[in-house]
């Protein structure tokens, strides 16, 4: 497992889920197994859904960060069972992110390292 500090959360990626922990309190956990019904959108951004499933979650906390968020707005509003209005464009960048680093060769993992150790 691979723990990476991207803004306010502490972010968990093992091989089989994601767990992003907020400063504030609360967490949301995001399995890798693939969903039914994922397999155009990860075509449409020239992923495998197994590649787009591992590093969504992960992704999310890469925009944010490059952002200069605390956390993804999507995600930290999950939690208290709540939807960010936007939630969407955000899905949108994190996916054309995944889609772009995996047309230059570059593993999202790689991305959130980098970010990790700025701040530290």
């Amino acid at each position: 497992m691979s723990v990476y500090r991207l803004g306010a959360t502490t972010v968990h990626h093992a091989d089989d889920h994601t767990l992003t922990v907020f400063d504030g309190g609360g967490e949301v956990r995001g399995d890798h197994a693939p969903q039914p019904g994922q397999d155009e959108t990860a075509a449409q951004y020239g992923l495998s859904v197994e590649a787009m499933s591992r590093a969504l979650d992960l992704a999310h906390s890469i925009l944010s960060a490059a952002l200069g968020l605390p956390a993804s707005p999507t995600l930290s509003a999950m939690p208290g069972g709540k939807h960010w209005s936007h939630w969407w464009r955000e899905e949108q960048a994190v996916l054309a992110l995944q889609g772009c680093a995996a047309v230059t060769g570059v593993d999202p993992e790689q991305i959130a390292a980098r970010l990790s150790k700025r701040e530290t």
